[in-house]
C-alpha cells in the first residue's frame, strides 16, 4: 500500500482499535476487532494525522452538559439558530434536542428523542462493520474503506462512549481528518522530518477549496418530447448525476486524491478539498476546458465553472469566509461561461449546419435522426436517443452497475471519450448505483453512488390510467433559506460541522426518501442535496406531500428549517417543459408566502413553509412566460391540519355530496367574503344530508372567514367523482 493510501486508511480508523478494545466490554474477546494496528504504519503518517486532529479537536467542543448515560449522536440540525458560544463553550438556547441512534446507513432510520446510547444497537453496528471488512480485506483501499466507514459510523458520535453531547459523527470526523491529512502530505510531498514541520504550516495557505457548478441543467432536463417523456426526463436527470460524478472522479484520479476529499456533491454542484499546488490548479483548468469542449461538441446547452480559493489550517475553525469567497468567484465566472476559443468553436459548429437535420427533442442539428421506440417516427438525435435509453435502463432493477466498456453496442453511451453501459454484472472499473451499501466479493472496488431511482411505471399514460379523472400532478420541493442556514445557522462553523449538515441533507433526499416513495404511483425525476421533483397520480402526489413534510420535520427537528413546495395539476400529454415551468412558478409562489419571525434578539428569519397549488387556476402566457392567476398558497401546517383533513372527510363522502352544493362552494371559494359563514349556515339549514351538514359545519368552525385552500380541496373532490380507483 502506498504512503498516500496509508494516510487515508490510518486517518479513517485512527483510534478505532482502542475504542473497541477498551470500551466494548459487552463484546466477547473473540468478537473484538484487530484491524488497523498502529504498528503497521510509520511514525511520519501519524504526525500528519495527529496534527490535523489537534486542529479538529479544538474546533468541536462538545456541549457543556453531561448525563449519567452514554449519549446518542445529537442531531446537528436541531442546533441551527439555537446555539451560542459563551466562555468558549457551546450553549444550546431553545428548542427540543433530537438524536440519532446508532444504525447502519442502509437501515434508513430517522431522528429520535431518545438520548441514551443503546449497547445492543451499537453492537449490531460493529458486527456489521466487521462482516463487511472481512469481505473487503484482500482489496481494502481508501475509497472502499471510506464507504464502509460511512455505512456504519454516520450515526455514531465521534466520541463513541461519551457522557457529553456530541453532534459530529465518527464518520464526519474521521473523513475530514483523512481529507486534510492527505492534503498536507501532498503539499509537503511527504518530506517532513518532525511533527514541528507541520506546526510551522499553521498560517500557510496549504489547502484549496474547489467548487464546481454545472449551468443550464433546468433547460437541459426539460428538453423532452411528449413521446416517451417519463423515460427521457428520468434519463436526463440521471445523466446530470452521473456526469458530476465522472467529472469529480476524473479530478481525483488526475490529482491522486480519493473520495474522502469530496466535501459535497449533488444537483450539479460539488466541493472538493485538495492541496494548494500548481499541479492541482493546472489539472483543474485542463479538466474544465475538456468538459466544456465536450458539451460544445455534443450540442449540449450545458457549461461548467470550476473555481478555487486557498485557505490555512487555522481556517478550519471557521469556514464561512472561505465558502463566501468561493461563491463570489464562481458567480463572477458564470457571467462569462466560455473562453474566446470555446466561443469560436461553438459558432463554427453552428455555422456548419448546412444539409443537416433538426432533432425534434432538443433542437440540435444532426446528420441523422433516430426513433425513440421501435416502429416510430425518427425524431431524435443520437444523444437524445441515448438519454431516453438511460431512463429505460435505470429502471431495470437487475442492472445495478454502470461499467466501462470497449464495445460499440447499442446500449453503450459515451461521456468525455469513455464508454459506459448499464450491467447486471460488475466489472473492475465503474459505479454501483443500486444497493450501494451492500458489499460482496464481486464488486469490492467499484465507486458507490447514492441514487434514488424509483418509478411505479414506465410511462405517464400508464401512470394516469387508474387515477380519478386521469390527471397527474407534479411536486417540486426545496429547502427554505438554505444559504442562511449554512452561513448563519451554526455558532461554530467548522469544516466538520458544515460537512455534517450537507451529508444529512443528502441522506434524507437521496436515501431516506426511498422509504417515502416506495409502492406509490409516482416517479422521482430527481432528488438531490436539498430539493426534489416528483410526478405521479394527483391523489398520490397530494398524499405524498403531506408525508414528506411530516417526515422532514421529524428528521430535522427544528421549527426554523422548513420546506416549500409547488403542486401543479397536469395532463399526461403536457410537455415536460410546460410541467416543469408550471411547477417552478408554483414553488416560487410558495416561497413568496413569507412570515418574518424572530430567532433571537439579533436574528430574524423569513419563514416560508408553504405549499402552492396551480390546479384549476387560469394560466396566462405573457412576455414569454406562464403566469398563474390567483394561485392558492397555504402554510404547510394549515394545509395538513385543516385542508388535508377536510380532503380526507370529502374522500369518505365520495359521490354523496350533491353537485349543486359542490358548485356553490366552488363559486364561494373563488371570491370569498365576510358573509360566507352566513351563507354556509343557510346551506346547512337547507340540507337533509348528514354528510353534507358535517362538511358545512367543518367550514363554519374555521376561525378565518376564508378556509385555507378550499377551492383546491373542492376541485380534488370533483376529480374523485370522475371515476377511477377508490
Amino acid at each position: 500500500m502506498k504512503e498516500r493510501e496509508q494516510i487515508v486508511v490510518r486517518a479513517l480508523t485512527y483510534g478505532l482499535n482502542d475504542i473497541i478494545n477498551n470500551n466494548l466490554d459487552f463484546l466477547d474477546k473473540k468478537d473484538k476487532l484487530t484491524y488497523f494496528d498502529s504498528k503497521t504504519f510509520n511514525e511520519k503518517i501519524d504526525w500528519y494525522i495527529s496534527y490535523v486532529d489537534s486542529l479538529l479537536k479544538s474546533d468541536n467542543t462538545p456541549y457543556k452538559f453531561e448525563t449519567s448515560k452514554f449519549s446518542n449522536l445529537e442531531n446537528i440540525f436541531s442546533k441551527v439558530f439555537n446555539e451560542n458560544i459563551v466562555n468558549n463553550e457551546l450553549v444550546f438556547n431553545t428548542g427540543k434536542n433530537s438524536f440519532f441512534e446508532p444504525f447502519v446507513i442502509s437501515d434508513l432510520l430517522s431522528s429520535t428523542s431518545d438520548r441514551e446510547l443503546s449497547q445492543e444497537k451499537i453492537k449490531k453496528v460493529f458486527y456489521s462493520f466487521e462482516k463487511d471488512l472481512k469481505i473487503l480485506s484482500d482489496s481494502l483501499n481508501p475509497n472502499s474503506l471510506e464507504t464502509v466507514i460511512k455505512k456504519h459510523f454516520s450515526f455514531v458520535p465521534y466520541l463513541i462512549f461519551s457522557k457529553k453531547a456530541v453532534d459530529v459523527s465518527y464518520y464526519d470526523y474521521r473523513k475530514v481528518s483523512a481529507m486534510l491529512s492527505l492534503c498536507l502530505y501532498d503539499y509537503t510531498d511527504g518530506k517532513i522530518t518532525s511533527f514541528g514541520d507541520l506546526q510551522n504550516l499553521d498560517e500557510k495557505e496549504t489547502f484549496l477549496l474547489i467548487g464546481g457548478d454545472v449551468s443550464g441543467i433546468q433547460k437541459f432536463i426539460s428538453k423532452v418530447s411528449s413521446k416517451g417523456a417519463l423515460r427521457s426526463y428520468r434519463g436526463r436527470s440521471f445523466f446530470i448525476e452521473l456526469l458530476q460524478e465522472i467529472i469529480v472522479n476524473e479530478l481525483l484520479e488526475e490529482t491522486e486524491f480519493y473520495r474522502v476529499n469530496i466535501h459535497f456533491i449533488g444537483g450539479g454542484h460539488f466541493y472538493l478539498v485538495l492541496s494548494n499546488t500548481e499541479k492541482n490548479k493546472n489539472i483543474l483548468k485542463k479538466i474544465q476546458q475538456k468538459v466544456n469542449n465536450w458539451f460544445i461538441e455534443n450540442n449540449l446547452d450545458l457549461s461548467i465553472v470550476m473555481e478555487y480559493v486557498s485557505f490555512k489550517p487555522s481556517d478550519v475553525k471557521n469556514m464561512n469566509v472561505v465558502f463566501s469567497k468561493l461563491a463570489h468567484k464562481i458567480n463572477e465566472k458564470k457571467n462569462r461561461l466560455f473562453s474566446d476559443f470555446e466561443l469560436e468553436k461553438l459558432f463554427k459548429i453552428r455555422r456548419n449546419g448546412n444539409n443537416m437535420k433538426t432533432c425534434k427533442v432538443c433542437g440540435a442539428l444532426t446528420t441523422q435522426l433516430f426513433s425513440l421506440r421501435a416502429d416510430e417516427e425518427e425524431i431524435a438525435c443520437n444523444f437524445c436517443r441515448t438519454l431516453y435509453n438511460i431512463g429505460k435502463e435505470l429502471m431495470d432493477n437487475k442492472k445495478k452497475y454502470i461499467v466501462l466498456t470497449n464495445k460499440n453496442e447499442e446500449d453503450v453511451f459515451e461521456i468525455f471519450g469513455k464508454k459506459y453501459k448499464f450491467s447486471s454484472i460488475p466489472e473492475k472499473v465503474g459505479f454501483k448505483i443500486k444497493e450501494s451499501y451492500k458489499f460482496d466479493n464481486n464488486d469490492k472496488n467499484l465507486i458507490r453512488l447514492e441514487v434514488l431511482a424509483y418509478s411505479s411505471t414506465q410511462s405517464l399514460t400508464e401512470m394516469a390510467k387508474n387515477v380519478p379523472g386521469k390527471k397527474l400532478a407534479a411536486l417540486k420541493v426545496d429547502v427554505d433559506n438554505l444559504g442562511k442556514i449554512f452561513r448563519e445557522g451554526l455558532a461554530l462553523k467548522t469544516l466538520i460541522r458544515i460537512s455534517a449538515l450537507s451529508r444529512l441533507l443528502s441522506y434524507f433526499f437521496k436515501l431516506y426518501l426511498y422509504k417515502l416513495v416506495e409502492n406509490r404511483n409516482l416517479a422521482v425525476i430527481y432528488s438531490g442535496g436539498d430539493d426534489l421533483f416528483v410526478l405521479g397520480g394527483w391523489d398520490e402526489i397530494l398524499n405524498f406531500a403531506v408525508v414528506l413534510r411530516k417526515e422532514f420535520s421529524k428528521f430535522i427537528s427544528n421549527k426554523f428549517i422548513t420546506i416549500s413546495a409547488g403542486y401543479a395539476l397536469v395532463d399526461e400529454k403536457d410537455s415536460m417543459k410546460f410541467i416543469m415551468e408550471l411547477s417552478d412558478i408554483s414553488e416560487s409562489k410558495a416561497k413568496e408566502n413569507v412570515e418574518v419571525v424572530s430567532i433571537n434578539s439579533q436574528q430574524e428569519l423569513m419563514l416560508k413553509d408553504s405549499i402552492a397549488f396551480s390546479n384549476g387556476i387560469k394560466r396566462v402566457f405573457k412576455d414569454g412566460k406562464f403566469y398563474l392567476e390567483n394561485v392558492s398558497v397555504v402554510k404547510f401546517n394549515e394545509f395538513i391540519n385543516k385542508t388535508y383533513e377536510l380532503y380526507k372527510k370529502l374522500c369518505n363522502s365520495k359521490d354523496e355530496l350533491s353537485r349543486s352544493l359542490v358548485r356553490k362552494l366552488l363559486n364561494m371559494s373563488v371570491s370569498p367574503s365576510k358573509y360566507d359563514k352566513v351563507f354556509l349556515a343557510y346551506l346547512m339549514s337547507r340540507s337533509n344530508n348528514e354528510k353534507e351538514k358535517n362538511i358545512l359545519e367543518e367550514l363554519i368552525k374555521n376561525k378565518k372567514v376564508e378556509f385555507p385552500g378550499l377551492n383546491v380541496v373542492l376541485q380534488f373532490y370533483d376529480l374523485l367523482n370522475r371515476g377511477g380507483r377508490k
